[in-house]
């Protein structure tokens, strides 16, 4: 990315149009030269030059694949709170169907991808029951289309890959406050510090609180988020940066709205979109999420370079919502049912790739061999509840609820996969780049019943390619 500095480009025509006023009363006046210089700053502003999640030098537009960067400049100009915010405004990208329930949820050029979420480069698991925080990130890379051969399991139509922001090699300090509609209120800080004289031994923590309600009454929100991060200075070959998180939520979800008298018509009237369908006394949603990992990269001496990526994530979930059933004949009582939900997953994702650059046969190749290796668990219960019928038009709250002793379900989920993938690409000229990939994935997955004391299993493994073109 270019950034032009706008008040030199003024000064220096203010100056250019002065020298010639002066110049014109001279018989033969000298010509006068302004040279403007500009200063090229990756992550700064709301473009990008490149994206981490390619694994690849080429810039965006030598990559033969549609990606869209968001970067911080721009998340923090459009005042984003969350993920499905920072998506929405992203070309085939649709972000926030399920309402204000507290998850991550998007689609990518048509098709469902919430699972196809990616931190640093690594999966994030195989389902979203955590939101994950965007002040945490440097920027939010959106790959368009088939990337298997990077990544493995992911849907089609694309994935989202959320970069952490890391140490800087100078000292800064950043302290904010806001405050907005719906009693929204923000405090967060980022802090960093080099700890050596050439800046590559560095330290970084930013955080965040934030408590906010919303339109839909007894609706709200709010978070607590910490980050902290070091890079070691182990020589000018080595650069080794370790990441960590920990996040906390607590939030009553909103639940929904009767079809009949919001799209339909209802005898009753207009239903009061303000108004909350779930039961207050019936309690909130609370997770929590922990993750530790690194990145490392090595260059050899002989061209060769190691990158590889590590990551452990442990978080829990409960909480409890409500459902709408059945309308009455008067089309004001509201059927409801209640569930509560306890869910705890691990997560541990390796990525390690090797690469050199060297010439073959008059043009340029880069290839890249590597090994993605990730060990997935979630277990997930439910119970159901019984909770009294709602009046929508004379609404009662804190109505009496059952739940069932035992629980209607108790399942273990485990999903591993390992792949081995090779890419090259080819320079077959200044502005025309040939990429040759292929990946060979092994996958299980398998179900333990808890209640039943039964396990399914199911192993697959598939060999993709790719080859694509792309010009600059």
């Amino acid at each position: 990315m270019t950034t032009t500095p706008t008040l030199i480009l003024a000064l220096g025509a203010l100056a250019q149009f002065t020298q010639y006023a002066h110049a014109a009363d001279d018989a033969d006046p000298a010509p006068q030269v302004v040279e403007i210089s500009g200063q090229r700053a990756e992550g700064v502003g709301y473009g990008a030059r490149n994206a981490s999640s390619t694994k690849s030098e080429l810039s965006l537009l030598e990559t033969p694949q549609s990606i869209s960067v968001l970067t911080r400049d721009l998340l923090d100009a459009r005042a984003v709170t969350t993920l499905n915010e920072a998506l929405q405004t992203s070309a085939g990208v649709t972000a926030g169907n399920w309402g204000r329930r507290g998850w991550d949820d998007f689609i990518i050029r048509g098709q469902r991808a919430s699972e196809s979420l990616y931190i640093d480069g690594l999966k994030r698991g195989q389902n979203q029951w955590v939101g994950q925080d965007v002040f945490g990130v440097e920027r939010i890379e959106i790959l368009k289309g088939p990337a298997s051969i990077n990544f493995g399991m992911v849907q089609p139509g694309g994935l989202v890959n959320m970069v952490s922001k890391r140490p800087r090699a100078e000292a800064f300090a950043e302290i904010g406050a806001t405050y907005g509609s719906n009693d929204f209120k923000q405090l967060d800080f980022d802090i960093g510090r080099p700890l050596s004289d050439n800046g590559k031994a560095a330290v970084r923590i930013n955080g965040m609180w934030s408590d906010q309600d919303d339109p839909l009454d007894y609706v709200y929100f709010k978070k607590r988020y910490i980050a902290p991060s070091v890079s070691l200075d182990l020589g000018p070959d080595t650069d080794f940066t370790i990441l960590s998180s920990y996040a906390e939520r607590e939030y009553l979800r909103s639940q929904g709205a009767p079809l009949k008298g919001t799209l339909l018509p209802n005898k009753n009237g207009a239903f009061n979109r303000d108004q909350f369908t779930g039961e207050p006394g019936f309690g909130p949603y609370n997770s929590r999420q922990a993750a530790l990992g690194y990145s490392l990269t090595h260059r050899f001496g002989d061209g060769w370079k190691l990158a590889q990526n590590f990551r452990f994530q442990q978080f829990d979930m409960d909480g409890r919502f409500v459902s709408l059933g059945a309308l009455a004949a008067d089309e004001m009582t509201q059927a409801r049912s209640g569930s509560i939900q306890d869910v705890q997953g691990i997560n541990r994702a390796l990525d390690t790739y090797v690469e050199r650059a060297f010439d073959l046969g008059g043009q340029r190749h880069t290839v890249m061999a590597g090994l993605d290796l990730n060990d997935d668990q979630v277990r997930n219960g439910a119970t159901s509840c019984r909770i009294a019928a709602l009046n929508l038009y004379a609404p009662s709250y804190y109505q009496p609820y059952t739940c069932n002793a035992t629980r209607n379900s108790q399942n273990t989920t485990t999903v591993t996969y390992a792949a081995l993938y090779l890419r090259d690409q080819i320079a077959l000229s200044d502005q025309l780049n040939l990429s040759l990939s292929a990946r060979h994935d092994r996958s299980k997955n398998k179900l333990y019943n808890e209640l039943t004391n039964r396990t399914t299993a199911q192993r697959n493994n598939a060999t993709t390619g790719s080859a694509a073109c792309s010009t600059d």
